[in-house]
Order: structure tokens, then sequence, then C-alpha cells
């Protein structure tokens, strides 16, 4: 469904209405206004000279920069919104963009024709008639036989020269600058278009990045053709001009004018560049392939790096990268010879039209003739050069307006729901027969829902839980409604699962546009355990929030947006599963305090996958395949035998975050208040300590030395800027505070310029061939006409800056891949991928185009100077002083154009962060029904923009409209000592009627070209700072251990067993850091099942990094099978341990290659893989079945899919040791059971480890690991640990909430005889069950013989001389480790044969000869 035409929309009416947060600052500010200062000022940009001076002598925070109102989002935005309101309802069939624009600035954008038609008869004035007058006025002079014309008249035709090109010049920029205007203009206009639409769609199908582009790419594409396209035409109406002066002139002789301009110039320069154009469009996507491919490369280094698979990474790079060189070698080679045909054209055409005439007419060439011809067809070489760019322009409008119409049709969320205000009313939520689908789907995804809540009622929602989002969805009108009613009273507060943190402070994104209540709002911070998050932040709730909260912990993103419900005082509260990323005690005292406490009086549907939570609600709905199957009172819902746990996961995340004592709570400072007293710190109950600064260096993998990291405005700006691909020059600055970029005499910022060129010229070719290059490029530049030689030093450049690019590129990539994994988690992803996106773009595509305009002008400009010099008497008097004042403006508006790009820079970033974080929030935005304030924020965010935009554009005008009135200067002083200086012989040639019109032909090409040199000098300077952005990566990026040692590489095979020994391994993530694991020592048998659990952050993670070495450690060695892992290569370690990791991953490919990267499996094998994990038969179904494509992560799959995709493509890699980290994502219980099951099977016969995040899953492993401050605090069989109810381990468990643990708890004790005490104190256990669930143990004991209870040897007594009554703590010293040899000292579970004794037993089996004593004599040590 479209924009209905007769909608009633207020987003462009309440502007002034919203309370926009802003800091006042009380200085005085200056006042520039970007709109009229009257017409003389404006034609000669006369108060510009105020602006650079402002811009020069004071922050620009102190410059108040005002747009006009007509270049204003608002205005511009309410006009084009009216336009296409009108284009929709008279054109509904097919509405069009373009034309709902040029309703609006048509007539202003066809009026600036006035000004090319304008600049197109000044230009002929002073290139022809002028021009052609000035050699007469000399020939008649040394002409006796002609009449001399009087003084005056060649004063007249130097004035005359002096004020076209000043005409010109005024016309040129106008036309420049209000192409501009109305550019800025239309991207205002589309920019508010395409956001107010988003906040309406149904659906973003298209996905977020598709608004993105629209807005940074399209947008971007339509201001520009309002530069470019006057262009178009007036090229085509100068050319056939310069053939009908040329005609005139000379007769029939320009005919050959007339075939090359008409037949061969034309149109080589409109297929050319449309070429070209296809091209780029080829390229763009090229470039854009290889930054998504290094945005997921980036996104999932740590697993890269655990399967060790950057071989496969770097080939599926380079082969991006081949065929992103290919197109722009292939675009290169277009702009090469378009620039060839406008440099030699103008030189052989008028060759060639000097020759017909000499040969037709047979008549003598005069000076006149010749010089007016040559400067004719020379002023065909700016029209030409801007041509290509035009139809470039033109094309790539094309493109956006198709798909800016495509978009503006898409169908809009229905505003189906009944909102009332009616406190009389019984039910604030009432479902009728509702039927819903999603925008798209074929088949309905609620069936006859009915629903009613009265006002203080609580009701839960389980079952299955797409279904419950759904419902939560349809409640909040994000899809569409086929039949049915709902009718809510009064507001609604919604608190999602996934936290939505918007820019700004945390009161900001608590109040979210609130009038502010401060005794309501300490009240919330208190019901959401705020308090203490807020006062470890030295700023309190001022602290300014970053990059979707990336400053906060998840539970504290997460507590903020319960608090931001809570203080939005709303009658029907929507909760989507939010509590389960809290430990369940937190849990549930956030439950008791915001639902059962602050909310108790409003209605409440709260969807949960927790079972502690159903008895504390009125009203418990069952939702299947969506349909409401159940609902009722959790007591009645009993009474019907309804099986709760088989809809809901019993199972709770284990130790997510640490347990925490709520007293802590009472004693904190208000949370309005940043500063804390020293008194207030005393009695503050958090000690920090070296535990809590392990803990957080596990946690973040930080250095304790840094700190935590915010991330400053220039970083955020950074994210956004290269998430949303923002490949535009400046549009990312990552610089370092420190340097003070703003002066440029600094000696930090000379040199990294220095080195920045001097790398760029020694890169690929090195530095002696680059020169060469340059002088042949001058060289063959001299002889214009030599067309063979400008295509081989065309063709060179091309080669030359191919491999230079693809030098820097191999450089840093390179040098990313082998960056050890504390870079990645020290420096920001965005950072990163700036370089490989914007600096690598502008390297590749934008430093090659300015450097060759350099190398075309440059000569020129220097040749044409020369040849000035030589002809014009006593000019070289005053050349310094023209020289010096082109060096004065371009020195003196270098700093503000510098500080107004940074401001542009900064300026955009805000633009693009807002979009992303409205469309990541936009339901609860529409919830909230907040979409007039954050448009207002967005219109506020594009003027700033476009204030500095707009600014910029006028900096850069300015100094190209006096660098031509320099020029101007120079041809009129030119002309003029011509005319002084007649009969002068203080020249190095005679004043002729040639050299006078060789003179003066040339530097009339001054007006253009000069300060496009400058510009291009100045372009080239800014690209180099990306030189030095990538050279700073390649050769300063630490480097990890080589990934192959050729004289230390393991046996074929290795590992054969799998089994792993720690000795005294201390871990620490920088050299000086706190140690995470502290002389760990401990063993794991072959085969073996451990499970490794502890609160988070105490190492756990970090355990399973030093296996791998992704970390490597700092003292101590770990062998895998006898093997020293420490002195080998990266590769085959990691290779040969299989990682199912936490957050499962696909990558963007196939399956087959998901799972066989380098293809070395055959399709049986994998085939086999996939009926392993269960997955086999929904693969089969599939059209292409292996070679089914894998999008965006793998989108097109389920979680739990993608979960047994990670097992199958472990079960692939064949390796004995197998290292899980369990997933935290919450899974029903069928799936969970699926999942569980299928790890066991596949990976029954490898050394198996198990980082826990649910305790019931690890009650099966042989052992457990329990880790406490980095150190082993128990390490035992499931029934030894629980048998000590004191223990580490069983009050995890208690403290878990894990009601399924706590069952299987429950079933192992039940088995277990109370234990018998010996002399030593050591409980013994033995084996009373054969069928017991250690897999080790049945392994190793294949005699079914039924073991009995029985005393512990007094030989094995001996051994465990160091254990107490309370043996289950190990105390982890390097004596006891030592003593113990293995980590371990607890001998629970010990299986044995009584019946065996002799003078053996006496041995030590610590010893690892005593493996096979104990094999001998059936014990087993677990």
């Amino acid at each position: 469904m479209t924009e209905n035409a007769t909608s009633n929309d207020k987003l462009y009416n309440k502007d002034d209405e919203i309370p926009v947060s802003s800091i006042v600052n009380k200085k005085k500010r200056e006042e520039i206004s970007l709109s009229s200062h009257g017409y003389f000022s404006d034609l000669f940009f006369l108060w510009v000279f105020r602006f650079i001076r402002l811009c020069r002598n004071i922050d620009l925070s102190n410059i108040h920069i005002s747009l006009g109102k007509s270049e204003s989002s608002k205005h511009t935005g309410k006009k084009l919104y009216k336009s296409w309101r009108y284009e929709i309802e008279y054109h509904t069939s097919q509405p069009s963009v373009l034309r709902s624009l040029f309703r609006i600035l048509g007539k202003q954008f066809s009026l600036l024709a006035i000004w090319k038609v304008l600049w197109i008869f000044f230009t002929w004035l002073g290139a022809y008639w002028l021009l052609k007058h000035s050699i007469l006025y000399i020939e008649n002079y040394h002409d006796s036989s002609k009449q001399n014309e009087p003084v005056y008249a060649g004063h007249l035709y130097a004035l005359g020269l002096l004020i076209s090109s000043i005409i010109s010049s005024i016309c040129f920029h106008q036309l420049y600058i209000q192409g501009t205007k109305i550019g800025i203009q239309a991207r205002s206009g589309l920019m508010v278009l395409i956001y107010r639409k988003s906040l309406k769609l149904s659906s973003l199908s298209n996905g977020i990045g598709n608004i993105v582009n629209l807005i940074s790419n399209d947008c971007n594409r339509i201001a520009e053709v309002c530069i470019n396209f006057h262009f178009l035409w007036s090229s085509v109406v100068e050319a056939i001009i310069i053939v009908v002066i040329a005609i005139i002139e000379i007769g029939y002789s320009a005919l050959p004018a007339l075939f090359i301009i008409i037949f061969v110039l034309l149109p080589l320069q409109y297929f050319l560049p449309k070429y070209a154009a296809t091209t780029s469009l080829k390229t763009t996507f090229a470039v854009t392939k290889r930054v998504q491919l290094m945005s997921e490369i980036l996104t999932v280094m740590r697993l890269i790096k655990m399967y060790a698979w950057e071989k496969f990474f770097k080939n599926k790079v380079n082969e991006a990268r081949k065929n992103e060189m290919d197109q722009i070698k292939k675009a290169l080679r277009f702009k090469t010879i378009s620039f060839m045909i406008v440099f030699t054209a103008p030189m052989l055409t008028t060759f060639l039209c000097l020759i017909t005439y000499q040969i037709l007419e047979k008549k003598q060439m005069t000076p006149s003739v010749t010089f007016t011809i040559l400067s004719l067809f020379n002023t065909l070489r700016y029209p030409m050069t801007m041509l290509p760019t035009a139809i470039r322009s033109i094309m790539g409008a094309q493109v956006a307006f198709k798909r800016l119409d495509e978009f503006f049709i898409l169908p809009e969320a229905e505003n189906y729901i009944n909102y009332e205000n009616d406190d009389k009313k019984e039910y604030a939520i009432e479902v009728v027969n509702g039927c819903f689908e999603w925008q798209g789907s074929e088949n309905p995804a609620l069936n006859n829902i009915n629903i009613n809540i009265k006002h203080g009622e609580h009701a839960i929602i389980i079952g299955d839980f797409a279904s419950c989002s759904t419902l939560i969805a349809a409640i909040t009108g994000q899809i569409r409604l086929l039949s049915g009613d709902i009718d809510i009273n009064g507001a609604i507060g919604y608190i999602p699962q996934e936290p939505w943190i918007i820019n700004g402070t945390i009161q900001d994104n608590i109040i979210f546009g609130q009038p502010f209540n401060e005794e309501r709002y300490q009240k919330v911070i208190e019901a959401c355990l705020l308090s203490r998050d807020i006062s470890i932040f030295p700023q309190g709730d001022q602290t300014e929030l970053t990059d979707r909260g990336a400053n906060l912990s998840p539970g504290q993103r997460q507590k903020i947006s319960i608090a931001r419900c809570l203080y939005h005082e709303a009658n029907l509260i929507l909760i989507e599963d939010s509590f389960s990323i809290f430990e369940p005690q937190i849990a549930r005292i956030l439950f008791n305090n915001c639902v059962k406490d602050f909310l108790k009086e409003k209605a409440i549907l709260f969807v949960t996958q927790q079972s502690q939570f159903l008895p504390e609600c009125e009203l418990v709905i069952i939702i299947e395949n969506g349909e409401i199957v159940e609902q009722g009172s959790y007591e009645e819902l009993k009474e019907r035998n309804i099986s709760f746990s088989s809809l809901v996961n019993d199972e709770q995340i284990a130790l997510d975050d640490e347990l925490l004592d709520f007293n802590k709570y009472l004693e904190l400072p208000s949370a309005n208040n940043g500063d804390m007293t020293i008194h207030q710190l005393n009695n503050l109950q958090v000690e920090v300590t070296e535990a809590t600064i392990s803990k957080i260096i596990e946690k973040n993998q930080r250095s304790v030395l840094s700190g935590a990291r915010v991330l400053s405005n220039n970083q955020e700006t950074v994210h956004r800027t290269i998430e949303q691909n923002q490949l535009t020059m400046h549009s990312i600055l990552d610089i370092n505070t420190d340097i003070n970029r703003q002066n440029e005499t600094s000696i930090t910022y000379k040199s990294m310029y220095q080195k920045a060129y001097l790398s760029y010229l020694q890169s690929a070719i090195g530095l002696p061939l680059t020169l060469l290059l340059i002088v042949f490029f001058i060289i063959v530049h001299s002889f214009r006409f030599l067309s063979v030689g400008a295509m081989v030093r065309g063709l060179l450049f091309c080669i030359v800056i191919s491999k230079k690019s693809q030098s820097f590129h191999n450089g840093i990539f390179n040098s990313i891949m082998r960056a050890p994994m504390y870079f990645f988690d020290t420096t920001s992803l965005g950072l990163i991928l700036a370089a490989f996106a914007k600096h690598l773009y502008l390297i590749d595509d934008y430093l090659p185009d300015t450097i060759f305009q350099f190398l075309h002008y440059f000569p020129f400009i220097i040749g044409t100077l020369i040849m000035v010099l030589i002809v014009v008497p006593y000019l070289w008097t005053v050349v310094i002083f023209f020289i010096t004042l082109v060096i004065l403006i371009r020195t003196y508006s270098r700093l503000p154009e510098h500080r107004l790009e940074q401001l542009e820079s900064n300026t955009k970033g805000p633009i693009f962060l807002h979009l992303s974080t409205t469309l990541e929030g936009l339901f609860s935005i529409r919830v909230y029904r907040a979409q007039d304030r954050f448009t207002h924020v967005y219109k506020n965010a594009i003027d700033e923009n476009h204030k500095a935009l707009f600014s910029l554009m006028f900096v850069k005008t300015w100094i190209a409209f006096y660098i031509d009135i320099v020029a101007s200067l120079f041809i009129y002083i030119s002309a003029l000592f011509l005319v002084l200086f007649p009969n002068s012989n203080f020249s190095l040639t005679e004043v002729t009627p040639s050299s006078t019109g060789l003179a003066l032909s040339n530097a009339l090409q001054l007006l253009v070209f000069l300060q496009w040199l400058m510009r291009t000098i100045s372009d080239i300077h800014g690209a180099m700072y990306s030189c030095s952005t990538l050279r700073l990566y390649t050769d300063h990026v630490p480097s990890e251990a080589p990934a192959i040692v050729n004289s230390n590489r393991p046996p074929e095979g290795w590992p054969n067993n799998g089994k792993i020994d720690f000795r005294n391994v201390v871990v620490r993530y920088y050299q000086y850091a706190i140690a995470v694991l502290k002389n760990i020592t401990f063993s794991i048998r072959a085969r073996e099942t451990v499970g490794v659990v502890g609160k988070s952050g105490i190492g756990k993670t970090t355990l399973m990094m030093s296996l791998l070495r992704m970390v490597e450690a700092s003292e101590g060695s770990i062998y895998i099978d006898g093997l020293a892992i420490k002195e080998m290569g990266l590769y085959d370690i990691r290779s040969r341990i299989a990682v199912i990791p936490q957050e499962p991953v696909l990558f963007a490919g196939t399956i087959r290659s998901n799972l066989d990267p380098f293809e070395k499996l055959t399709d049986d094998e994998i085939w086999k893989a996939l009926q392993d994990v269960h997955i086999a038969d929904s693969i089969e179904e599939m059209p292409l079945k292996l070679e089914t494509p894998i999008i965006e992560n793998g989108r097109n799959f389920t979680l739990s899919e993608r979960l047994l995709f990670m097992i199958a493509r472990a079960v692939l890699l064949n390796t004995k040791i197998v290292v899980l980290d369990e997933p935290l994502a919450a899974l029903d219980y069928e799936t969970d059971e699926l999942i569980q099951n299928t790890i066991w099977k596949c990976f029954e016969n490898k050394t198996l480890i198990i980082i826990a995040s649910q305790l019931s899953h690890i009650m099966r492993a042989d052992r457990i690991m329990v880790l406490e401050s980095g150190r082993i605090s128990e390490f035992d069989t499931p029934q030894g640990l629980l048998s000590n109810q004191n223990g580490a381990f069983s009050k995890i468990i208690e403290q878990s909430g894990d009601l399924e643990a706590q069952k299987i708890k429950k079933e192992i004790l039940s088995k277990i005889s109370p234990p018998k005490s010996n002399e030593s104190g050591l409980h013994v256990m033995f084996k009373e069950d054969p069928n017991h669930v250690s897999k080790h143990a049945n392994k190793m004991n294949n005699q079914n013989n039924k073991s009995q209870l029985t005393p512990m040897p007094k030989s094995l007594e001996n051994v465990f001389f160091n254990i107490t009554n309370n043996s289950e703590t190990i105390k982890n010293t390097p004596s006891s480790s030592k003593s113990s040899g293995g980590g371990y000292t607890n001998l629970l579970s010990l299986y044995t044969n009584p019946n065996k004794k002799d003078d053996d037993d006496e041995k030590d089996i610590t010893d690892r000869k005593s493996d096979q004593y104990l094999r001998d004599n059936n014990i087993f040590i677990e």
C-alpha cells in the first residue's frame, strides 16, 4: 500500500514545538549567513573574505553559521513532501521523484542556463573577437602598407580581454555555486523524504543498508547532477559555435574541423564516459563486495584464526581485489583516452584546418587567422573535459531516480489499532478474532487471536517464541491486519528483547523526550538497579553513550531499556523476554521491582522463556504455530496437566553476570551525581582487587592500564560512516587528538605528509622509475600533437598506478591478517575497515584521477607561462607579483578550507548514525510515538552538515574565483605590454603578430586551468593522508607467531590421542597486565569430556584462547600428546583443534564452502556429517543442495540450524580435540535437546572441552573444572563434586536457578551412598552402576563386572598425603600442582577391583609410567 494522498501528516508542522537539548554557549558568537548578502557582494564573493578571516582566527564552534530559509531541511522537506503527495495523487500508475523535484526546483534550475549562455558569450568574445582584433592591431602596426589603428584601440582590446575574462569567471562560478545551492536543496528534501518514508515502512525487507545507500549515494548523485547537467547541452552548443565560426573564418577549410568535432570528438566524448560510467558502476559493486568481505572477515577474525582459515579468506579477498582492479584499470584507460583526445584534438584540428586552408584557398596563412583558429579550438578543451563528467553524473542520477521511485512506492505500515483514552474502560487491550501476516508472506503469522487484558492484570505469553514475538509486533502495529480488531486504551510501553540505545546521555535514553521529573526518575533508577552502574561513570547519568551503547555492558543496556519503559507513563506494557539476559537472581529482583511493584497497576503482556515467572502472573497465554492453544491462570493450566517444560526452557544461562550482593546498592550515591566524596568511596562496598581487575580483562580483553575505552566523537563517526560505506573524501576522521592538524606548520604534520609522498613514489616500481614516468609525461606533453606518445604515456600511467594501488592493498591486508587478536581487541574495527574502504578507495580511484589531471595541467600551465614570458616584453618584471598573489590566496584560505573539511566530515557522521539508530529502533519509536522528535533531530543533523558543506563550497569557489581574477589580470598585463612595447628588443623574440597571437591564445588558457591545477594540488595533498594511514597499518601493526615453522612441524596425524597438559601456565593479555590465568596445572586424558564452569570473567575463555595460542602464555608450557605447542606454527596447532563457537557464524558463500572451504572432502563425507547433525533432510529439500547460497551471516537459516552447521563443521575437521563454547542464546526445549544429543553423539570418541553456559549440559561430562579468580578451585567428576554440599560447584548449581541441573544433581546424589572416611580424611566412592554416565570409565573398563563399595587401599592413601577432609578445594600452588601430577588431587570417584592386591600397589601413581599400572588394577582416577 502506498502513501495515502489524503492522510494527515504533521511531521512538518511541529518542528518549532519540539524541545531539543543543547548547551548554550554564553560567549558571544560571530554570525555568518549563507543566504544572500547583496547582489554585488554575491557576484564577487566579498562576504567570504570576512568568513575566511573568522575561520582563520577563531574556532568554528564560536561561529554561528546559518542557512537561508530555502536551503533548510524543514523548508525543502515540506515542499518536496507536498510535491510528492501531488505526484502520487495525479500520477498514481507511475509517480516520479524527478517530476516532484522539477516541480519545486525546475524554474530556478532552468534559469542557471542564463549564466552558462553568458559564460559562453564572454568566453568567445575574448578568445575569438578580441584576440583576433588584438592580433590585427599588432599586424597593422608592423605593416606600413596598412593604416595604423589609434593607440587607445590597443588599450581597449587589452581592457576588453580583462573585462570579458572577469565576467566569464563570474558567470562560471555563479553557475557552479548556484548549482551547488540547488543540489543541496534537492539533497536536503530527498533525505527528509526518505527518512519520513522509512518511519512508515511496513517492513525493512530491503535492509537497513538499502536505505542508507539511498541517502549516502543516490541523494549525492542527484545533487551532483544539479551542478554538472548544464555542461551537457552547452558542450554541444559550444562545439557547433566553434564549427560555425571556423567556417566564417576559413570557409570550406573548416571541413576537417566539422568532421573531427561533430563526427569524432563529440561521439567519442559521449560514448567513452558512458562506458566509463558503466565500468565505474561495476567498480562500485566490486569495491562494495570487497569491503563487505573485509567487514565479514574483521567481524569474525577470532573464528577465522581459531579454524586457521586465513589462507581461504586471503584467496577470496585476492579474487575480489583482482576483479576490482580489472574494473579500475578499465575505467582508468577510458579516462586516459578521453584526456588524450581533449588535449591533442585542438592542435590536430588546427593543423589540419590550416593545411587545408593553404591548399584549397591558395592563401597565405596570416597570424590573425592562424592564432584565431588555434585559440578557437583551444577553448573547446574545457567543455570537452566537462562533457564526460556531465554524462557520468546524468547516468548516475538516472539510476538514483529509478531506485528512489521504487523505494517511495513501498507499502507502509497500516494504522489498524484503535487508540482510546478512557479511564472508565475495563480493558487495557482487546484483540478480537485477530488474523495477521508479515509483509510479503503468503501465510498468516497469527490466526484467531483473542486477548482481553484488564488494567493492572499481568499476562505471560509462552510457547513458540516466533509466534510470541509476532504477537508483540501485531499489537504494536508492525505487521498487516487481515481481519479482526485491536482496541488499546492508553499509551504503550515496550521493552524489546535486544536493548536499543540512542546516542546521548544515560538520562536522555531513560526520559526519552518526556518532561523531566526528578522524583519519578530516581524511583526508576532504583527499581532498575542502575544506581551502582551510574555511580561508576565519572559523569554519572550525564555520561555520553556511543555506538549503540558500546561503553556499556549488555546488562546495563537492558536495564536502561527497562528504565525507559518505566519512566514512560504507559497504560499497557509489552515485555519481550527482556530478563533472559540477566543471571536468575538479578532477573528475579528486577521482575519484583519493576513488574510486581512499579508497574503493578499497569496491564502487562510478558513474553518469556523462563519458567520462574509463570506463577507470578494472573494469566498465562500459550501460543503455538500462530494460534492461542490455551490461556488461564497458572494453577488452572496445571490442573489441565499442561506440560510447561515443553514450552519453556527451564535451563538458565549460567553465570552471565557476577552474583551480586544487592546490599551494595543501598549505600551508593544518587544516580544523577557522578562525583563521589571520599567518605562515599570508603563506604562503597565494592572492592577493587586483583580479582576484579582480572575479570575486567577477561571480559573485555583490555589492558587494565588502558581502562574502559569510551569512543570519541571522531571514532563514533568512523564507525557509522564506514558501516554506511561513505566512500567520499574526508568523510571519516580518525585523527590523533594530540596532533594539531589545524596547524600545518607542525613538524609532526609535515613529517607525516613527507613520508606519505615518499611512500607513494617508492611503492611498487620504486622511486627512480616513478620519477622517470613523470619526466616522460612532461616531455610528451611538450609535443601536444603526438597522440601516439600521449597514448603510450596514458597506458604506462595505468599500469604503474595499478601496481601502486595493489602494493598498498597487499601491504595492509597481509599485515591485518597476521595481526594478533589483542590488536583487534584494542583497535576499533571501524578504523580498520575505514582503511580498506575509504582510504584504499581514495588511492585506487580518486588519487589516480587527480594525479592524472595534475600531470596534464602542471606542464600545460608551466609551458604556457614560459611561452608567454618569452614573447611578451618585460612581463618577467611582474610575473613574481602574480605568482605571489596565487600563493597568498592559496595560503590564506588553506586553514579555513581544512577546518571546514573537518567540520563537514564531523557533521556527516551524525546523519547516518541517527538514521541507523532510527531504523534499528523503529518498533520502539513507533510504540512511543516519537516520530516527530526523531524527524526533527534528523533535520537538524542535515542542516548542520549542509552548513559545513555549503560553507566549504563557498570557500573553494572563492579560491577558484580569485585565482581566475589573477589569471585575468595576467592576460590583461600581457596584452597591455604588447601594446605598450610593440618595438621592444627586451624580449627573447621580436613582438610580431604571430608571437602576439601565440602569447595571448595561450595566456587565455590560464583562465580555467590555473585554478583547476591549484585544486588538483590540494586534492592530492588531502589524499596523501590516506597513503599515510595505510602505510601506518602496513609498517606498525604487530604480527603474531608464524603460521608454519618448518623446523618444528608435528608428525602426520598429530595429535593421535588428544591428551592435554597445562603445566604452570600463566596468561596475561599484555606484558604488564594482571594475570588472567595464574599458574594453572592440570591434565585432560585422551577422549575425556571436561566441562569448565565459573563466573563470567574468571578465565574460561582465556583457557580456550591459550590452548589455541590466540593469546600466548606468559609462563609455563602447554602440551598436546606430549609435544609442546609453544614452538610450533600456529596453523599446525589451530587446524588440529575443532572449535564450536558461542555465536554460530556462517560465512558468505555456499553450504559447501562453509563446511569444506579448501575443497578436500567428498560429497559423501559432507552428507554424512550433515546426517550426523540431523540437518541433511532440510538441505536435501533445497534446489541447490550443497551449493545453496548463504546470505548475510546465515540469515536464511534459523539459529538452531546455524548451531548444527557449526557442529557439522567440527565433525568434518575430524580432530582429536574439540572445544565447545556453548551458546548463550535461549533455545526452546526440543531444539536444545536435539543439539545436546548431537554433540554427545558426534564427539563420543574425542577429547571434548565444554565451556559451559548451561549447567545441565556438563553434568554428563567425565569431569568438571571449576575456575575461580584464574585458578582451579575444583576438578573432579560430577558425583565427586556434588557429594560435597559446601563445594564451589554445589553452590553454583544452587545459585544458578538451573532447574534441570538441580534435577540431575538429585538423581546423581540419590545413587551415591554416603562415603566412608579413612584415616587420611579422603572420601572414597566406588562404582555402583556399570552404566554410569562416565564414558571415560566405560571405554577403559570393558568388563561389565559389578563393583562394590570398599575402603580405599592403604597403598593409595599415601599418594594423597596432602588431602584433608576439605579435599574438594584444591590449592592451586606450584607445590600442590606438582605433587598432584595433574592439577587435581581429588579421588572421589575410584573404580577398582578390591580382590586384586599385590606389592605393586605402592607405586607412585603420579608418575606417567604408572598409567598402565592403574589400568591393570582396574583403577580409574576421574
